[in-house]
């Protein structure tokens, strides 16, 4: 699997060695996949969006079929943005560059979501948030850690994308005190003819 690797990518292999001076090459390369993974974690917290959907039904007084179009709206957008933007910039962008636009996008339009009175307003920034992020950044801290670990290539990725599993993981338990301090029950549906359920 490696060697795939290594020759799919060999010029940039290449490139990337004549650049890097060996007494440094130990630091730049352990920093890249540590960091890839801690920023993945960042991007695969978009998995909280399972149990965000209650707590939105109820702010929001919304129906669960509303707030049940999130995570396809995320999952649609990122499989369109990085098909048609991902792999180009990715190439064509310095990652570093990269990185920062994509995390300062998605940030900033994840923290204009929370200030939302209408679901609507709330799905679009916070689904553009995480797509565009995802989009742009996703194949960053994957592509980086092949190209430092090219004979290691699988382990490499894998740990930066087992920060992208624990993303949600982290986050999820980091969400649910702030939202509800008190671990109160959801009711659904709210009340006697309502289509949202709430946490009364």
């Amino acid at each position: 699997m490696s060697e795939d690797i290594v020759e799919f990518d060999a010029e940039d292999v290449i490139e990337f060695d004549a650049v890097v001076e060996d007494s440094h090459k130990s630091w730049f390369a352990y920093s890249t996949v540590i960091g890839g993974a801690v920023y993945m974690m960042y991007v695969g917290a978009l998995y909280i969006t399972g149990n965000l959907q209650n707590y939105a039904m109820s702010y929001f007084q919304t129906s669960q079929t509303n707030v049940s179009l999130l995570l396809p709206t995320i999952y649609f957008l990122n499989s369109f943005l990085i098909i048609f933007f991902g792999r180009y910039t990715q190439r064509n962008v310095q990652p570093k560059l990269l990185v920062s636009i994509g995390a300062t996008l998605g940030l900033a339009s994840l923290l204009i979501a929370t200030n939302m009175d209408s679901f609507w307003l709330f799905w679009a920034f916070y689904c553009f948030g995480f797509s565009i992020n995802t989009a742009w950044a996703y194949l960053v801290p994957i592509h980086h850690s092949w190209l430092w670990f090219p004979k290691n290539a699988g382990l490499a990725s894998g740990i930066c994308m087992g920060g992208y599993g624990l993303g949600a993981f982290v986050f999820d338990n980091i969400m649910t005190p702030i939202i509800n301090p008190d671990n109160l029950a959801f009711k659904d549906p709210c009340s006697v003819g309502a289509n949202y359920g709430c946490f009364p």
